[in-house]
């Protein structure tokens, strides 16, 4: 790696004092100067909060929270600047349960250890080039990994994410400008995961109405509502609020609410309110699906 790495700021979160004093003796040979060292969550929560930090090395067994939690905590924004951060695990055995931690949790890639520095900087150099595009769901913000990547493209799911260890590298190291790149990306899968959230409430919606033309059971519906009603907790907003003279102001959540509490046999003027519902939350889905606008700005 012959780039300009002054600017970096690398958080190694190690449980092995031997592996992590050559980590970071190793990173620093490699002009990796600023690094933030931890020893567990807590101590890698309050790393994250200084500044925008560029490069994540993660032990998937750090205490005390399992790794696929932490690396979701990072990536859907809940910890730390930079959910875009570039984010190798580490492994002790390389079994399948750490594996899957580290997919699981969003990293870039991951090594096995012990290893020299030169694993860390190998998987460096071509993520620094070309990185997977990321896909978010209601649970995951991550790389893509799915099998068929154009697919991907094609529903408009993938997300071209800010390599800010790259814009430093290059020159491109000042607060606003990175600030910029990471408010552009996270907008974007803001907008792809309100889109999606649209999508599931209008199949939920279908099936609700459904089950009173006699398709469905009353376990299914049941179930069906609590979903709607969990799905209401974050996505319900005023504009899909419908008023009629006899009850105001009623949003989806509460009409959920009143067919939920009786589930057989609910008014019609709240079937027919959440049918109106329904095709507000399809335009607003319709409004939302924008495939093109994965660039990332100037």
């Amino acid at each position: 790696m012959a780039n300009n790495f002054n600017h970096v700021r690398a958080v190694l979160a190690e449980t092995n004092p031997v592996v992590r004093a050559g980590l970071q003796s190793g990173l620093f040979r490699h002009g990796i100067r600023d690094v933030l060292v931890c020893r567990d969550v807590d101590q890698l929560r309050q790393a994250l909060t200084q500044e925008i930090i560029d490069l994540v090395i993660c032990d998937v067994s750090l205490p005390p929270i399992p790794f696929a939690a932490v690396g979701q905590e990072i990536r859907q924004y809940r910890m730390g600047r930079n959910p875009f951060a570039l984010m190798i695990a580490t492994l002790s055995e390389a079994s399948s349960e750490e594996v899957r931690a580290g997919i699981n949790g969003g990293a870039d890639s991951m090594v096995r250890k012990p290893m020299p520095i030169s694993a860390i900087t190998d998987r460096l150099a071509p993520l620094l080039r070309v990185r997977r595009p990321f896909v978010a769901t209601e649970d995951y913000v991550g790389p893509n990994r799915r099998n068929n990547h154009r697919e991907s493209e094609m529903d408009g799911s993938v997300i071209d994410t800010p390599i800010t260890m790259r814009e430093k590298a290059f020159g491109r190291h000042a607060p606003d400008h990175l600030q910029v790149l990471i408010d552009h990306a996270w907008a974007q899968i803001e907008q792809v995961r309100q889109r999606q959230t649209a999508e599931t409430l209008l199949r939920i919606i279908d099936r609700v109405l459904a089950f009173y033309d006699g398709f469905g059971t009353i376990e299914g519906q049941k179930f069906d509502l609590n979903r709607l009603t969990s799905l209401c907790s974050r996505s319900d907003q005023p504009r899909l609020g419908v008023r009629s003279p006899e009850q105001g102001s009623t949003g989806l959540a509460d009409v959920v609410k009143r067919i939920a509490a009786s589930p057989l046999a609910p008014h019609q003027s709240q079937l027919e309110q959440l049918a109106r519902l329904r095709r507000s939350v399809g335009m607003d889905a319709a409004a939302k699906h924008h495939p093109g606008g994965r660039g990332l700005p100037n």
